[in-house]
């Protein structure tokens, strides 16, 4: 039977399609009859049933298939619902640790700098993980206004030591730094297990595992005791030596070579914006990590529960922190996620993809907000954690825009989930470098302890050639021509120190001499270098043990020995060239 609607049923029928009530495969079935004007008796009073639902909701406030959350006390805004009243939580329910998916323009970082401007100066102090972008630093002049002194914090401009723990039972703790260091750097099992090995031998070395070290060993002395390793497989030792020199090189002995370092223990009390400060998401995960983890560790080693958030530490892109290792292993703060709960330490960890996001971290982050993504597999996966309905995940699928989430609260006065619109906030702000350095002066402060054998650490052999006064000279006369030694410093890039040698006269001669004529014997090689033959065998001990020239052997015709010929290395050229 054809049905003929009035004109206030089609209103009332495109307002519930369009705040979809028919998004089912049920409701499109239903849909698409009464488009098409076929709809019999029963099809009309199924979309009745649909559209008198639908009035109902928006009778009772509800907006699409969300209920208005009842959220009307607490400390902590998350922003507003559908009807513009302010949603409010308690901001202990953070200690149970949250989860802020969103795509890029989805108002992740808005609603970020939102929750962190309420919390900076309220709790005892914040970290903000801020790798890939510089937006939270520009909360530092408003928060200013509080009275908050926030820190801005490239980590290229700190003093970290990822080798050193804070207090606690070190057999349990180094295993778990291992790992997480070893997750950072990406290394393969057999390199994951010699570098196990030499940290464990380093952390003896320097006492800390009997408890009577003072002292930390660093990553430096990792790479050089892998590189004196001559048992490890040449191949793996060859991978390691190149991940831990990628590290070296681009932190540098500025930010690592510290056997005393900044202590998480320390920076746990102020409030800090750590930038990746242009090296790569690893090399910064490096640092961040361990730090997060030592306090972490400490909550969990304390046994304490139920304290008020004192510490929330908020990452504003932690993709690549929630992927999985090699072996397919959890990160160390995933697995710390479900152990820390109520300790006064929250965790808050934002991501633009559920993609790596493991079932563990799902379960044990009590609140979840989802933002406009560009994939509909991230919504059915969060959805599911916050067990939405079919048409909940649908309505979140087409719906959602910039500014707008579906939330689920870890405010245990309510559950369900609900759809959350974050306030606009523009902050036109920005920072230079003097007010970034003045920021971080409370850290000047820091007891450290610096490595000394390694500050002027390079990978690139280096070779100084200058002149040493001699004795005759020191004392006031002038010296005899020839008779004041050069004095050469060799920089290695496999060795922390740096072996002196005096190079005389005769040998820079006989050095230029190589260079000239190469492949002259040793038989020859006197009279071109204007020496002695004594001299000549002298040099050439004292010259291939420093490295600057080789020795080989010439067959210079098929009858009789072979000649003695000696080489000028490449480290014998730089020296020459220096001159």
């Amino acid at each position: 039977m054809r049905h003929r609607s009035s004109h206030s049923w089609l209103e009332s029928y495109q307002a519930a399609t369009e705040a979809g009530a028919f998004m089912d495969a049920a409701g499109r079935a239903i849909s698409r009859l009464v488009d098409l004007g076929v709809a019999d008796e029963q099809v009309m009073s199924l979309a009745r049933a649909r559209i008198e639902r639908h009035e109902r909701r928006v009778i009772r406030g509800e907006v699409g298939p969300f209920p208005v959350p009842r959220l009307e006390s607490g400390d902590l805004m998350l922003g507003d619902d559908e009807q513009g009243n302010r949603v409010l939580i308690d901001s202990n329910a953070l200690t149970a640790h949250s989860l802020l998916i969103g795509g890029s323009g989805s108002g992740k970082s808005t609603l970020l700098s939102f929750i962190m401007i309420q919390l900076m100066g309220t709790i005892k102090a914040t970290w903000s993980i801020d790798l890939r972008k510089r937006d939270l630093r520009r909360l530092r002049p408003l928060v200013k206004r509080k009275g908050v002194d926030l820190i801005v914090l490239p980590i290229t401009r700190g003093r970290f030591n990822p080798l050193q723990l804070e207090s606690g039972n070190p057999r349990q703790a180094i295993p778990r730094r291992v790992r997480s260091l070893a997750t950072s750097l990406d290394l393969s099992p057999p390199a994951y297990r010699l570098f196990g090995d030499a940290c464990w031998a380093e952390y003896e070395r320097f006492g800390q595992i009997d408890g009577s070290g003072r002292v930390w060993p660093t990553l430096f002395d990792v790479y050089e005791r892998v590189k004196r390793d001559d048992t490890a497989h040449p191949q793996v030792r060859a991978g390691l030596l190149d991940r831990l020199r990628g590290v070296l090189v681009g932190l540098g002995p500025e930010v690592l070579a510290w056997r005393q370092a900044w202590s998480a223990e320390h920076l746990a009390s102020k409030d800090i914006v750590f930038e990746g400060g242009g090296v790569t998401e690893s090399m910064a995960m490096l640092i961040v990590e361990p730090l997060v983890e030592s306090r972490l560790s400490s909550a969990l080693e304390s046994g304490t529960s139920n304290r008020p958030l004192e510490l929330l530490i908020a990452f504003e892109d932690a993709q690549s922190l929630l992927s999985s290792s090699q072996g397919g292993e959890l990160r160390v703060l995933d697995e710390f996620a479900g152990l820390v709960r109520g300790a006064g330490i929250g965790l808050l960890f934002g991501a633009q993809s559920a993609h790596g996001v493991s079932q563990h971290l799902l379960a044990n982050t009590a609140t979840k907000l989802l933002g406009r993504v560009g994939n509909a597999r991230d919504v059915a996966t969060i959805g599911g954690a916050m067990g939405l309905t079919g048409e909940q995940v649908r309505w979140a699928m087409h719906s959602l825009v910039p500014g707008r989430f579906v939330c689920q609260a870890g405010d245990a006065a309510w559950r369900k989930p609900f759809a959350l619109q974050v306030p606009r906030m523009r902050i036109e702000s920005s920072l230079d470098d003097r007010e970034i350095a003045a920021s971080q002066r409370p850290l000047l402060r820091l007891p450290v302890e610096p490595a000394k054998e390694y500050l002027n650490w390079s990978p690139i052999e280096r070779v100084e050639v200058r002149s040493k006064p001699s004795q005759r000279r020191r004392q006031g006369t002038n010296s005899v021509s020839g008779s004041s030694p050069t004095e050469i410093t060799t920089i290695s890039a496999d060795t922390p120190t740096t072996p002196t040698a005096s190079l005389s006269a005769e040998a820079l001669r006989l050095l230029r001499s190589l260079r000239d004529a190469p492949g002259t014997p040793m038989s020859k090689l006197h009279t071109a270098a204007s020496i002695s033959r004594r001299a000549l065998y002298r040099l050439r001990d004292e010259l291939l043990g420093q490295g600057l020239i080789t020795q080989t052997e010439l067959s210079t015709s098929a009858r009789g020995r072979p000649a003695v010929v000696l080489v000028l290395t490449a480290l014998g050229r730089r020296v020459l060239g220096a001159q």
